[in-house]
């Protein structure tokens, strides 16, 4: 098998560990409210789940940092006949690039605690650049408008021993693939280390990333600094027990 580029590991992760049809039903209940709206999904990646949604009718812009994320998502999409043009975007440049633009903004799969981290392989950087991104995805909103976006959930929050999720083997693409995955907290420095094992029809994968570890009410002062009115938690997320989700109101 052609080794796989990150982008490509990416997306069996995602098929691996998470059920497709589960996080299309819950992303369309979120955006159905909207849907003669603009919406935004900021964070699109490589379009896994969201294409599925365009494919169906959804009008969504789509937008990501990562110029091997999108080349994914294009081809993705492309493959799936969906014919849509992402933006390559970071999160403190949309209130100035797209300003009061979007009724409804997704950030999805915990993409915002890995802001500033995400291309890092240390455990640098403060909560400035979260803040930075909160506040420049805040501006892309109109008024009365709303952001939806998840955050690692506290209630997984291990200081003694990493957590480790060991997930069933599953067939991806007629390839068998099993995941695991090693989350550690580390208190001191508020941060938090993700080590992934990707075996995909014999082929090993490994890959590492930090982030900011931040408590939910932490960051639901940092939305309301920002703005946001009021925020409001969504209760167990559907297609990954350890999200918190939020839905902030401009």
């Amino acid at each position: 098998m052609k080794p796989l580029s990150f982008p490509a590991q990416i997306d069996y992760y995602l098929d691996a560990v998470t059920c497709r049809d589960t996080l299309v039903e819950s992303l369309e209940s979120i955006i159905k409210p909207y849907r003669f709206g603009r919406v935004l999904d900021c964070s699109v990646g490589t379009g896994f789940g969201v294409i599925d949604l365009i494919r169906t009718g959804h009008n969504i812009v789509c937008s990501d940092a990562c110029s091997d994320m999108l080349r994914r998502f294009s081809e993705n999409a492309h493959r799936d006949n969906v014919q849509t043009s992402p933006l390559k975007i970071q999160w403190d440049e949309l209130g100035y690039k797209l300003p009061e633009s979007f009724d409804l903004v997704l950030c999805r799969g915990n993409s915002i605690v890995y802001s500033d981290m995400w291309e890092s392989h240390q455990m640098l950087g403060d909560l400035n650049g979260v803040k930075k991104a909160i506040n420049g995805i805040y501006k892309a909103i109109r008024n009365d408008g709303c952001l939806y976006i998840d955050i690692p959930s506290e209630k997984h929050f291990n200081f003694d021993a990493p957590l480790v999720i060991e997930h069933e083997e599953k067939s991806v693409n007629c390839l068998p693939v099993r995941v695991r995955e090693k989350i550690t907290h580390d208190e001191a420095s508020l941060k938090r280390k993700w080590d992934v094992d990707i075996s995909i029809a014999g082929d090993v994968y490994k890959f590492t990333k930090y982030s900011h570890l931040i408590k939910e009410n932490t960051f639901i002062s940092m939305l309301q600094q920002a703005g946001f009115r009021r925020v409001e938690r969504v209760e167990s997320c559907q297609y990954r027990a350890h999200y918190c989700e939020l839905v902030a109101y401009k």
